[in-house]
């Protein structure tokens, strides 16, 4: 299999993976940060019917009332950030510190001679044990704090296929998006002037994976 097309990691590790339910409600915003939103189709009705007290006028446009959002919601540009600074703020009160040098979205934590690495893409987590039981401790401390969606030895990460090779040790390729778009615009790659053996090769199938 070339090396170019997968990505390999050791057998020692256990491999999970969890993302964060509703990320994108659970985090405040900075006074800053904060935006104004006016009055969407339905708002008083559902007002209504939580038994929030409002304007009598809320939907006339000339009120030119608007609502000031004080936590992020999903459709804001500044959602993501405000999730990922409150889920850092997570991660390094449960002892993780981030490997700012290389990628500030890869986090570690030893504990008892053993790593614990997580791999996060906004609410997405790739996490890599090397102990069992500190990653199941791992799960029931994250949990105090976020409801997540845990799926343990995952066969899809986010694009990525994930599976173990004849000797235990994990691989990760990015067939299931590079071939499908390969296919797609193979047409343009050769109308450019491109031939097989000028630009890198496909990624292995897996018939070759076997």
């Amino acid at each position: 299999m070339p090396a170019d097309h997968v990505a390999k990691l050791r057998r020692r590790f256990l491999l999970s993976c969890f993302d964060v339910e509703t990320a994108f409600l659970q985090s405040p915003l900075t006074e800053k940060e904060q935006v104004q939103l006016k009055p969407f189709k339905g708002l008083k009705f559902l007002m209504e019917q939580l038994g929030v007290d409002h304007p009598e006028d809320l939907m006339v446009p000339s009120a030119r009332w608007c609502m000031r959002t004080e936590g992020s919601i999903y459709g804001l540009c500044i959602s993501p950030r405000a999730f990922g600074r409150r889920f850092r703020k997570i991660l390094e009160q449960m002892g993780f510190t981030s490997c700012s040098t290389s990628d500030a979205c890869v986090y570690k934590r030893k504990r008892k001679g053993k790593m614990t690495y997580l791999c996060t893409i906004v609410d997405d987590v790739l996490v890599l044990s090397e102990d069992a039981e500190q990653e199941k401790e791992f799960y029931v401390e994250l949990q105090k704090h976020l409801t997540v969606t845990i799926r343990y030895e995952p066969k899809r990460f986010l694009g990525f296929a994930i599976g173990r090779d004849e000797s235990g040790d994990w691989y990760f390729t990015h067939d299931t998006y590079i071939l499908p778009m390969h296919k797609k615009y193979e047409a343009d790659i050769y109308e450019a002037g491109f031939k097989p053996g000028e630009y890198p090769e496909t990624p292995a199938t897996k018939s070759q994976m076997k």
